[in-house]
C-alpha cells in the first residue's frame, strides 16, 4: 500500500525537454503519493518565462533535479537548481549517471535505474516530508519587507490575490492580531466606518478594504483561525489629532465591524480570544505566504511587515500557529456554541461597556 503525503507538497521538476519519460515518471510517482508536480509547461502562454519559472520555484516546497546527459549540457536546469538552492529550498536530484560532485553532491543524490524502476524507492511521502521538514527547521528563508502600511497591504493584497488564481478552491486563513483584517470596513474609502484609522489616505483605505476582500474570499472558500484581543483601543499615537472620545469611537467602530462579519461568517471561521498577549500581526494564508509585523509603530499603524514565500517555512509556522490556537480553543467557556459566536457575544459586551464610557466624556 503506497503511504500518502500528509501535506500536498508542491514539488517543481526541473528537467531537460530530452528527458520526458523521466518527466513522465516522476510526475506519476508525485501524484500518487499525493503531491503536486510543478512544470514548466504548464506556465500559459504569453507570460514573462523567466519571472513565472522563478516564482513557481519559489512557491514551492522542495525542487526534484533530473540530472541526465542531456540536463548536464543545459545550463538551465543548472540554474534553476541554483535558484532553489538560494531560496533555502531542498532539491532531490535524480540522476541517471553517476554522482558528481557540485551541487548534485549537495542536492541529495540519487541514481535511478536505466528503466526508471526505482524512482518509487526515492520519491516517497517520508523522504519528501523529510526534506521538507529540514528546510522549514534550517531557519534560511528569505524574506521580504514592506516598510510602510500601504506597501504592506498592496503586497499583502497581491500575493492573497495570487493565491487565489493559483489555487481557486482558496486558501485557509490564519491571523493572529489585535481586531484582525475583518474589523477593516468593507465600505467606500470616503466612508466614516474608516474615522480613526489614522491619515485619510484614500488609496490605503481602498488597499484595506481591498485586503479585507480577497482575504474573505479565501476564508468563505477554505475557513480561517483567528486569534484576537478586542480589549485593546485604537491609540492616541495613531492619530494624535483626535480627543478621547474620538479614539474610543474608532474602536467601537471597528469592534462593530468585527461583531457584524463573526456573526454572519460560517461555522468553519473560528475565534479565540488572547487578552494581553498579542503584540504585532501574523496573517498565513495556507502555505502560500506569511506576512508578519513583529512591532506595531504609530502613527501610520504597523511598519516593517515581513513577507516569505518559503512554504517550508510557512509550515513550520503553521504548526506553531495551530498548537497556539488547539490550547486556547480547547479552553474556551461554551464548548458547544461556536466560537465565534462567543467571540462575537464578547465583543457585544464591551461595546456595551464602551457606551457607558462616552456617556462620561
Amino acid at each position: 500500500m503506497t503511504v500518502k503525503c500528509k501535506h500536498k507538497y508542491r514539488v517543481f521538476i526541473s528537467y531537460c525537454r530530452d528527458d520526458e519519460e523521466l518527466l513522465r515518471c516522476v510526475s506519476k510517482q508525485l501524484e500518487e503519493i499525493d503531491a503536486i508536480p510543478v512544470i514548466d509547461h504548464q506556465i500559459e502562454g504569453g507570460e514573462n518565462y523567466t519571472i513565472e519559472i522563478k516564482r513557481a520555484i519559489a512557491h514551492s516546497h522542495l525542487v526534484i533535479f533530473l540530472l541526465t546527459e542531456a540536463s548536464e549540457s543545459k545550463p538551465w536546469a543548472q540554474q534553476e537548481v541554483g535558484f532553489a538552492l538560494g531560496l533555502g529550498l531542498k532539491v532531490l536530484t535524480l540522476t541517471t549517471g553517476p554522482v558528481l560532485d557540485g551541487i548534485a553532491h549537495e542536492s541529495n543524490a540519487k541514481r535511478v535505474l536505466p528503466d526508471f524502476s526505482n524512482i518509487d524507492s526515492f520519491v516517497t511521502a517520508k523522504a519528501l516530508a523529510n526534506l521538507v521538514d529540514a528546510s522549514g527547521k534550517a531557519n534560511v528563508s528569505l524574506s521580504e519587507c514592506a516598510p510602510t502600511t500601504l506597501g504592506r497591504t498592496v503586497k499583502l493584497v497581491r500575493e492573497a490575490e495570487l493565491a487565489l488564481s493559483e489555487q481557486p478552491e482558496g486558501c485557509k486563513v490564519l491571523q493572529r492580531g489585535g481586531f484582525s483584517s475583518f474589523a477593516i470596513p468593507d465600505d467606500d474609502p470616503n466612508s466614516e466606518l474608516f474615522k480613526g484609522r489614522g491619515p485619510s489616505d484614500l488609496e490605503l483605505r481602498a488597499q484595506l478594504r481591498n485586503e479585507r476582500s480577497i482575504l474573505e474570499d479565501h476564508s468563505r472558500l477554505q475557513g480561517c483561525d483567528l486569534i484576537i484581543d478586542p480589549y485593546i483601543r485604537v491609540p492616541v499615537s495613531l492619530n494624535p489629532a483626535l480627543s478621547p472620545r474620538q479614539l474610543l469611537e474608532a474602536t467601537m467602530i471597528r469592534l462593530r465591524i468585527l461583531r457584524d462579519y463573526l456573526k454572519s461568517a460560517k461555522n468553519d471561521v473560528r475565534v479565540v480570544i488572547d487578552q494581553g498577549n498579542i503584540v504585532g500581526n501574523l496573517l498565513i494564508v495556507g502555505d502560500w505566504f506569511m506576512a508578519e509585523a513583529i512591532v506595531p509603530r504609530y502613527p501610520g499603524g504597523f511598519r516593517q511587515t515581513t513577507f516569505t514565500r518559503h512554504a517550508p517555512t510557512i509550515l513550520e509556522r503553521t504548526k506553531e500557529f495551530n498548537r497556539d490556537f488547539e490550547t486556547h480553543y480547547k479552553k474556551r467557556s461554551e464548548p458547544d456554541v461556536p466560537s465565534r459566536l462567543v467571540a462575537a457575544a464578547e465583543i457585544e459586551r464591551l461595546l456595551e461597556q464602551y457606551d457607558s464610557e462616552l456617556d462620561k466624556l
